[in-house]
């Protein structure tokens, strides 16, 4: 917490013995050094903050830039910055701010690295807007991302602290802060630029089948893209679960006839979801927050009112992945952030997150927990089970595997008394280079990456976590009702590891089939062959054939894959470059000459959803962090090998931008070239990674102790 500091009576006496010493033995104060000048107390620094207004006269925007935020108290209203129904507001900032104390005591105002690698949810600025936002919010979540305005409102900035009384920007003197992370680094600093736009349907709206749409107006033309929303935990406040879309997800464009109120247009369902609908609506538009179904032609459309929320949602996983790895509990009691170490401390091993890698498999996968017909052998006179109990994959028995009454494992027999940790992992030969740019988005030096997949040949290990929630072995009971903040395998619905974009839900024990060729509640590295999962069967090279024959799905060694999940280097120093954890799999395998239909990956790392309807192609692009930096609707014609149409961002992510694209097809349709663009899209290939019908639709089940006992 905050470090100690003088009492304010002997900070006054050493001011004024310092001041009368400068007037008797010092030069003039002009031939002083700046450093050596400043004899101000913070707090009297801390009210020099600046406030600048600039509106160019013929432009719809203006600017505010505010000098040296306010980070003396929690909260500082701004009633000057003033906001109308109908603005777009875009919020960046930066900076240091010094934080007071003792030793190095300056931090970045909007990504303090103590967050990172100390876990002091502390020293970073805040902000809202009262009714566009429906909460307070880090800076670091509204960084470029537009506010669409509702109604009036004003700028609250506020700053996370316990003791403010020394915070303010005086005494640098060299002081680059904890972990240098001021370096070069000027004071704190926001800016925002305020556009009077008249499009007041852009936002986040709220369907009354469970989903939400992400509607983005431009004049008279209307894009959205519609996604579900999957299992919520009761309690907590989370407003989706990890992945969202996996039910339904359909894609909009139309028009809106401002005058008589309606929006009239066509739709599509893309396979992201287990539906493939389309048709076409007409709208009316009830009130500035309301929009009601008047009629619908093709597909049903399951829709019927609309209701407008914030344009800035407090999306699930919104916050640093460090943040979760200091909450993610492992069975072995240590959080994740103890783990990912690279052989140094808390989170050192944490480089960057939505990280996707190209490869092959070079190993089966196995896992680090008890098949599914495992049984114990061992009989704890305290734990009131037999020994042919099968084990569930529910959380407790992950977390306590070791502790009554959930206990399976003999920790106290076996000399590495960890239990296994319930991973399925695998290697993967890399089959493209990685971007090793240094960026805002690495949390340590990139170039560590580079040298270990030198040393390893680009050879790479992936782990699918089993659970990633915040629960301890004193909560195993209770497992099931605390957040899982990043996907597990044996997790369900949205928090669950995704393949071929289905959950794999692996508690269900027909959804992931563990082998028993292992004990492993008898050795804590110990593992077993996982044979199936989902409708894939998983054998080795000289079994294919045999697998083949029986006309099962079967994958085996250097199978194409393309992995999304978090690049790390765990506790184990010198180990092989890792994803870890997995967030999901792709099994590429597109059929040759087939409708364009199905999942495809670009060269901006982004999953792009297709629907190909006769000559008509829709898409809806998601950056790799789930669409949270960038979500793209295309609407276009395929004629011949030529693809062309018009597209536009949606406030999923931080951009709003729309324009037209042309677009080549290979003779094999299996890759898309870009060749004329308006409105600055990023992507300029496209690879189809499989065909839709390579998805099976499972229901999404939750596996929850009551449906055990």
């Amino acid at each position: 917490m905050k470090k100690r500091i003088r009492s304010m009576q002997l900070r006054q006496v050493l001011v004024v013995a310092f001041v009368f010493l400068v007037l008797v033995f010092s030069p003039p104060p002009a031939s002083l050094p700046k450093a050596e000048s400043k004899t101000l107390a913070c707090e009297s620094d801390s009210n020099s903050q600046l406030v600048i207004h600039s509106a160019p006269p013929n432009t719809n925007f203006e600017t505010w830039d505010i000098q040296k935020p306010m980070v003396r108290q929690a909260w500082t209203e701004y009633p000057q910055i003033q906001f109308q129904a109908g603005d777009r507001v875009t919020l960046t900032a930066g900076g240091c701010v010094q934080t007071g104390g003792s030793g190095k005591t300056w931090k970045r105002y909007v990504d303090p690295q103590d967050f990172v690698f100390d876990n002091r949810d502390a020293y970073y600025g805040s902000a809202e807007i009262p009714i566009a936002m429906p909460a307070p919010m880090r800076l670091k979540a509204l960084l470029g991302r537009p506010i669409d305005m509702p109604g009036g409102s004003y700028l609250r900035l506020g700053y996370a602290d316990d003791d403010y009384s020394d915070n303010g920007y005086c005494d640098r003197n060299g002081d680059n802060g904890t972990h240098d992370q001021c370096l070069g680094i000027d004071n704190a600093w926001v800016h925002l630029t305020v556009v009077h736009a008249n499009d007041m349907l852009s936002g986040v709206w709220f369907g009354d089948d469970g989903a939400t749409y992400y509607l983005h107006q431009e004049g008279s033309l209307v894009w959205w893209a519609g996604m579900s929303e999957e299992d919520v935990i009761a309690g907590h406040d989370l407003v989706t679960t990890f992945q969202q879309g996996l039910r339904f997800t359909n894609v909009f464009e139309g028009k809106v006839d401002g005058g008589a109120g309606v929006i009239s247009g066509e739709w599509a369902d893309v396979p992201r979801g287990s539906t493939l609908g389309n048709g076409s609506l007409t709208l009316a538009i009830t009130a500035p927050d309301e929009i009601r179904k008047r009629e619908e032609h093709g597909s049903h459309f399951g829709a019927t009112v609309w209701r407008k929320g914030s344009s800035v949602v407090p999306l699930f996983n919104s916050t640093d992945v460090a943040g979760s790895f200091f909450k993610i509990m492992r069975n072995d009691q240590g959080s994740m952030a103890h783990h990912m170490t690279n052989g140094q401390g808390d989170n050192q091993g944490l480089f960057r997150d939505n990280t996707v890698v190209y490869g092959t498999l070079k190993s089966l996968p196995v896992a680090n927990f008890p098949g599914n017909n495992a049984s114990i052998t061992f009989f704890d006179q305290t734990c009131p089970f037999s020994t042919d109990y099968r084990f569930p994959r529910i959380y407790p028995y992950f977390m306590c595997a070791d502790f009554c009454p959930y206990k399976w494992f003999n920790g106290s027999a076996i000399t590495n008394n960890d239990p296994p940790d319930g991973d399925v992992h695998f290697d993967v030969q890399l089959s493209r280079p990685l971007n090793l740019t240094p960026g805002t988005d690495w949390y340590n030096p990139p170039s560590i990456i580079g040298d270990r997949l030198q040393q390893y040949g680009n050879l790479a290990h992936a782990e699918l976590t089993m659970y990633n929630r915040t629960a301890n072995a004193n909560q195993c009971a209770h497992g099931d009702d605390y957040p899982s903040l990043l996907p597990g395998w044996a997790d369900g619905g949205g928090n669950s590891v995704l393949i071929n974009g289905q959950p794999l839900n692996g508690a269900d024990f027909s959804r992931v089939v563990i082998g028993t060729e292992a004990q492993v509640f008898t050795n804590g590295n110990a593992s077993s062959n996982v044979e199936r999962v989902l409708d894939w069967t998983l054998v080795p090279p000289e079994s294919l054939a045999r697998c083949r024959a029986t006309q099962a799905k079967c994958l085996t060694l250097d199978q194409p894959v393309r992995i999304t999940g978090v690049l790390a280097l765990d506790e184990h120093s010198g180990n092989k470059v890792e994803i870890h954890p997995v967030y999901s799999i792709d099994i590429i395998q597109p059929t040759l000459g087939a409708p364009l239909t199905g999942i495809w990956g670009a060269d901006d790392d982004a999953t792009y959803y297709v629907r190909h309807i006769g000559n008509a192609v829709w898409w809806l692009g998601l950056s790799r962090d789930r669409g949270l930096t960038f979500a793209n609707v295309f609407h276009g014609i395929l004629q011949g090998n030529g693809l062309s149409g018009e597209w536009s961002d949606v406030p999923l992510g931080t951009f709003r931008n729309h324009g037209t694209l042309n677009l080549s097809l290979d003779a094999n349709r299996i890759n898309l070239s870009r060749l004329v663009q308006t409105g600055n899209f990023g992507a300029q290939s496209w690879d189809k990674l499989y065909d839709q019908n390579a998805r099976i639709h499972l229901p999404m089940i939750q596996n929850r102790m009551s449906e055990i006992r």
